[in-house]
């Protein structure tokens, strides 16, 4: 067991340096990483705007190098299928890391950013403009209504919303922000919110037409059952890509499925 341990974290240690080259970084350790100003995208160097918090280094580490939302196996996927990806709904954008790596693999898609939180709007205001992708500071969720806020003050990417009828920050239906694309349909939907993924995947019409989901689900606290969201994604019809550890006592994870019925 300690053998193929180390053999784990060698070879992660190996594939973030690799991927740190692809964006004009040197990945050593994650220890010594600093979140960068600066990544190469498409070939050009671009800045990037990050909240200076905690563990904002690790978020770009997971997002980037490790691909946690598995854009690259979407992109491989796509061009070996001749498959268009057109369109990308990003909610839970945050600062917009997840619609930059987007803008690095589908160079040519709409990319729509969903973020509740306007203390971040100065990051998104300004990495939308270097990465061409259009954000709404508003929630986006199962209906349309106001609802509260959580902010996590050390950690934005923890922040979280509740229903409350005087709560003071739009939420949009997920059916309304799909149809901002206008004519076109939505490849992929990128969904990290913290617990409002459950809402959003139970309007199952919705989905008909969405090629890819990947996401990061919550199970709340002290729950393990990672079959859950297996079920949802089957009952959507989505075959799931991602190798599931359905022993994890963590109460969290991520996945990515494909629509069968397009893509089979």
């Amino acid at each position: 067991m300690f053998s193929i341990n180390i053999y784990r974290r060698i070879r992660l240690l190996l594939s973030r340096f690799v991927n740190s080259r692809k964006f004009g970084l040197f990945f050593f350790s994650s220890r010594f990483f600093k979140t960068p100003k600066k990544i190469k995208l498409r070939n050009r160097r671009i800045d990037i705007n990050l909240p200076s918090e905690k563990n904002m280094n690790i978020i770009f580490i997971e997002i980037f190098l490790d691909d946690t939302y598995q854009l690259e196996w979407i992109r491989n996927f796509s061009k070996k299928n001749g498959i268009q990806i057109n369109s990308i709904l990003d909610i839970g954008g945050n600062c917009g890391l997840t619609s930059i790596l987007s803008r690095s693999y589908f160079p040519s898609s709409t990319i729509h950013c969903y973020e509740p939180n306007t203390e971040l709007e100065k990051f998104l205001e300004l990495n939308s403009k270097i990465a061409n992708f259009k954000y709404f500071l508003e929630a986006v969720g199962g209906n349309s209504g106001m609802v509260k806020l959580n902010i996590d003050s050390y950690q934005s990417v923890l922040s979280s919303i509740s229903s409350d009828e005087v709560g003071t920050t739009k939420q949009v239906s997920v059916k309304e922000a799909l149809e901002r694309f206008g004519k076109i349909d939505v490849d992929i939907v990128k969904l990290d919110c913290e617990g409002s993924e459950w809402e959003i995947l139970k309007k199952k019409d919705i989905f008909k037409k969405v090629k890819f989901i990947t996401m990061e689900y919550h199970l709340g606290k002290n729950n393990f059952d990672h079959a859950r969201i297996v079920n949802v994604l089957e009952d959507l019809e989505f075959e799931i890509v991602t190798k599931l550890d359905f022993s994890s006592k963590e109460n969290y994870g991520t996945v990515l499925a494909y629509n069968r019925n397009l893509l089979i």
